[in-house]
């Protein structure tokens, strides 16, 4: 097969993952890939360890774009300005390629006829699912998303779209990406069996209430673009999104009361032992001042002592001298 996919791999701050993510692109059993690395403004060592592995990458064409931060959309946007290839493919840093990945993508993107396949996700530490790549339909789509980033993608679905900047820095831009070529342009999905992503699930801040918000702001921004032409559905899926993302807030504020009570039971413990600390100090004390009271008698006592036995020895001395 020679047809060329363009890989775009982006990434913020994951030197410890890129290198993995970028022998994962170069192993691929489909060859025929251009390879474009964007690093956004990291702040550690990604640019240096993305420099050093590029030296052993296989393809002709590579370029490496290291840019000031400006944000996954933005990003994401440069790689397509700067696509040549009937067909895109973008790869965070975080996650890495099974060796037919490209391969299997690119075989059913062409027999199928599609504009988008997509496949399951695998989490990298349990090999688990997380997300199944269930067969399309407008309305399981609005109601979740399960079409990842790492898609394959005719170049000629997209045309002139771009990421939408309204999301950047936000959440939820991929989902907006393959609705928008979906429901606006008419692109055709199709789920693949034969290889799954490998999904890294890292620790972050998604639980907090913070980003509860921003997650009930970006989709309720998303489903309202859309809710022209599907408003059943999108009604449908905002009632139990939001119910799903109340629970979920309820079940983390639990989880964080209950923190805060072994917090306070950790706290009193210390006090606690504090006191327990202070009295023994202040035992101390006492014992030390009560013996600095008995030297000081016991050095009065030797000095009394002492004046009445150099009164009798005078008294001797002089009784002596006067019988001379």
């Amino acid at each position: 097969m020679t047809d060329c996919v363009t890989v775009v791999v982006t990434c913020y701050n994951h030197e410890q993952y890129i290198e993995e993510c970028l022998r994962s692109v170069f192993s691929q059993t489909h060859q025929d890939i251009a390879l474009i690395v964007i690093n956004d403004g990291s702040t550690d060592t990604s640019a240096a360890v993305i420099e050093q592995v590029l030296t052993d990458c296989p393809f002709q064409s590579v370029q490496f774009i290291d840019k000031e931060n400006e944000g996954v959309c933005v990003t994401r946007n440069m790689g397509l300005e700067l696509l040549k290839d009937d067909f895109i493919l973008f790869l965070d840093s975080d996650n890495f390629l099974e060796p037919n990945y490209i391969e299997t993508m690119l075989v059913a993107i062409i027999n199928e006829n599609a504009d988008i396949v997509y496949c399951d996700l695998i989490d990298t530490e349990t090999g688990e699912v997380i997300s199944k790549a269930e067969p399309y339909t407008i309305k399981t789509h609005l109601h979740h998303n399960f079409i990842d980033n790492c898609s394959l993608i005719r170049k000629k679905a997209i045309d002139s779209e771009r990421y939408d900047l309204a999301l950047n820095r936000k959440k939820l831009e991929d989902y907006d990406f393959f609705l928008n070529l979906i429901i606006n342009h008419g692109a055709k999905p199709v789920p693949v069996k034969g290889t799954v992503l490998n999904y890294r699930l890292l620790e972050n801040s998604v639980s907090d209430r913070k980003n509860h918000k921003k997650q009930i702001d970006a989709y309720t921004y998303v489903m309202l673009k859309y809710s022209a032409q599907y408003p059943d559905e999108v009604k449908a899926s905002m009632d139990d999104q939001y119910f799903y993302i109340l629970d979920q807030t309820q079940h983390v504020e639990e989880q964080l009361f209950s923190r805060f009570l072994e917090v306070q039971t950790q706290i009193q413990i210390v006090n606690e032992q504090n006191q327990v600390i202070l009295d023994l100090k202040q035992r101390v004390q006492d014992l030390e001042q009560h013996v600095a009271d008995q030297d000081q008698l016991i050095r009065a006592y030797q000095e009394r002592k002492a004046v009445k036995w150099g009164d009798l020895f005078a008294k001797l001395v002089h009784r002596e001298t006067k019988r001379r």
